[in-house]
């Protein structure tokens, strides 16, 4: 995909928050977590700043409030670190 963030990580100069429901196949074989795996992978070879966030047992949709909660509380984290 030309567009993916893996390919394009030397003109990314943002902190970059990756995250993924590991039952998230809503693009099927690109919206695997390994795919997100791929991303962090990219960004630590190149240096930059970024954190990947893997939720258990989630879908695209982000049904349950609780996985809700999960993914605010992980933006916070993320934003109070830089």
């Amino acid at each position: 995909m030309r567009g993916s963030p893996r390919r394009h990580v030397d003109t990314i100069n943002i902190p970059l928050l990756i995250v993924h429901g590991d039952m998230d196949y809503n693009m099927d074989y690109l919206g695997r977590f390994d795919r997100s795996v791929e991303r962090a992978n990219a960004l630590q070879h190149a240096k930059k700043f970024y954190a990947l966030v893997k939720i258990e047992g989630v879908r695209h949709q982000m049904d349950r409030e609780s996985d809700r909660v999960t993914l605010l509380n992980e933006i916070e984290a993320f934003l109070k670190i830089k």
